[in-house]
This record gives structure tokens, sequence and C-alpha cells, in this order.
């Protein structure tokens, strides 16, 4: 038996498998807290209860380098040596982008809704780009075994806005930071202060409503984006606008820098929940908008990726692919 789990800066999803089984369903789940544990090991402990198992393969938001990390959204440090210590068995650490790109070339059709269908290249290259409490990217190249997932920090290179309204974003996000990172601009924990920068900056009113909701709210991210989507506030509306914009315009930049003629995948939390907002011509405008080189991007097909647990999933696929090369 093993443990998979995707470690997220707002929640852990774990997975207890058996490795015999034909399938990599998991025989329970659970989703846990992640800032409500002292140590990454503990949420591991409070998952396995009395449950026996052999090994550990856990997906991290965040750089994985010499079997640690530490990512920006996460509350501590991960270690596999302290984990094999205290669990006395086979423990990896892989980047969780890397573990929903070891999902992807699984995706059922009913898992995938095509944005753009492009034209394809068998076993071209591939993209993974994923907002969720922060953002992150992947890539995917063809072997001899398959796709063979690697994973990158690409949320942390420089912004680039594309309009006048993004480049005032920019001015306003580098009072606060100094350098301004893509998940600075593009995230779940950009919306809020992307919010309040629409609403001072603007000449939009905010619906008094959702703006109380949004002042009490532990995480008023959700709230921004339904209010969205539900036209109940102007401010919202262009809070998620512009928020497209730039998902758009990044996701089209990764295409570009692998020529990702297998396809781009959005992944992630939050594109699930925001489908009728990339469904729009905006959405595909900014993917798109690439100049000399938009013959190429019209031609990559582009897919949201809708089952919200493929980094558990990708977590427990990369852990059995280990166990068979």
């Amino acid at each position: 038996m093993f443990i998979a789990a995707d470690i997220g800066g707002t929640r852990a999803r774990f997975g207890l498998y058996d490795p015999r089984a034909e399938n990599t369903e998991p025989i329970r789940t659970a989703t846990l807290a992640t800032a409500a544990a002292a140590d990454p090991s503990d949420l591991v402990a409070e998952f396995a209860g009395v449950d026996h198992f052999d090994a550990l393969s856990l997906a991290v938001a965040g750089a994985v380098v010499d079997g640690q990390a530490r990512g920006s959204n996460l509350p501590w440090r991960i270690q596999e040596r302290e984990l094999r210590d205290r669990f006395s068995c086979p423990v990896r650490l892989l980047n969780d982008l890397e573990a929903i790109a070891h999902f992807v070339p699984h995706a059922g059709a009913d898992e995938l809704e095509f944005l753009q269908s492009g034209t394809p290249v068998p076993e071209g290259p591939m993209g993974v780009i994923a907002p969720g409490t922060g953002i992150g990217e992947a890539m995917l190249f063809a072997g001899d075994r398959g796709y063979r997932p690697m994973p990158a920090e690409a949320g942390h290179i420089d912004f680039a806005p594309n309009d006048r309204r993004q480049d005032a974003w920019l001015a306003h996000l580098r009072e606060s930071h100094g350098h301004v990172s893509l998940e600075r601009a593009c995230s779940g924990n950009s919306l809020p202060p992307m919010y309040e920068f629409m609403r001072r900056h603007s000449e939009l009113e905010a619906n008094a409503n959702v703006a109380a909701q949004l002042q009490a709210a532990s995480d008023a991210a959700p709230l921004i984006a339904q209010a969205a989507l539900d036209d109940t506030c102007p401010v919202c509306i262009a809070t998620l606008e512009m928020f497209v914009d730039i998902l758009g315009a990044a996701a089209g930049n990764l295409a570009l820098q692998i020529v990702a003629t297998g396809g781009i995948v959005l992944a992630g939390g939050i594109p699930p929940r925001i489908l009728p907002a990339l469904r729009r011509p905006r959405f595909l405008r900014a993917f798109r908008h690439k100049g000399r080189f938009t013959h190429l991007v019209e031609r990559v097909p582009v897919a949201i990726l809708l089952n919200e647990n493929a980094g558990l999933a990708g977590a427990a696929l990369a852990h059995v692919a280990l166990r068979t090369d």
C-alpha cells in the first residue's frame, strides 16, 4: 500500500492506494487544511491513521531540489529525509504541476473541455498551466515510454502586461512587491488585491452587498469570481476579465516557449470554476495575441482539465511509473 498526496497552499488531498489494483483509484481519500498542520508529516499521520503503508508519493506546491521543497504558499519546508525517518518507508517528492502533467495523458474525454481544437501534432510537446492559490506550469515531452513530465517554476517569471490597464496593475504591484511575478498578477491570491485595485482605480461602482461579503470572507477569491459570473458587481466583472486576459496571454506564452503542438491544458482549482468566463472570446483573443506568431498559437489545441483531483491522481501515477521503470 502507498499514500499519495497533492499538497497545495490551501488544502492537501490524500489518497491510500493498492499498487496491485488494475487501476489507480484510491481505496479512500481525504482533504485536509494545509495551514492547520504544524509539520507536513502531521498531515500524513492524520490521514494514515491506523492504516499501514509502504511508500509516500507527495506532490507539493514548490520547486523540489535535493529532496526538499519550500513553496511560496506553503507554511513549512518539506524534506524527504525527515519523512523517511518518521515513517520508515521510501518517500518521493515531486512538484504539484509535474504530478498534474503525469495525469494529463490519462485524462478521459469527459475530463477535458476544448476551447480551441487546433491542429494537434502526434507526440508534440504539451504544456500545463494551473492557477489555484498560486499559479504553476509544467511541460510534457514525448519519449520512448510515452510523455515525460517536466516541472517548471514559471509562476515566478516576470509579469508582462499587454494593455494600459495591465500596465497600471503592474505599477501598482511593483510599489508593494518590487519584483512582480506572474503569480502576483494572476492567481487565487491575486484576485482580492486585483478587486481592490479595480475598485480604487476605475470609475466602476462596487456592489455594496458583495463588498460587505468580501470584507467578512476569509477567502474572497471565490466570491469575486462568482459575483462576476453572476453579473452582480461591475468591479468583480472587470477583475475577472483582467484575470482571464492575463491567464490567456500566459498560456499563449507557454505555447510559444515549448512550441506546444500537442496542446495546452488549463488545470488547477480555478479554471473549472470560471468556465463561463473562459468560454467567452476574450481568453482565446489573449491567447492568440502573439503578433507574427499568431499563426502558430492558432493551431495549438487548448483544453480545460475538469478533474480537480488530477494532482492526487498524478502523484499516484508517478509512484506506479517509478516502480515499473
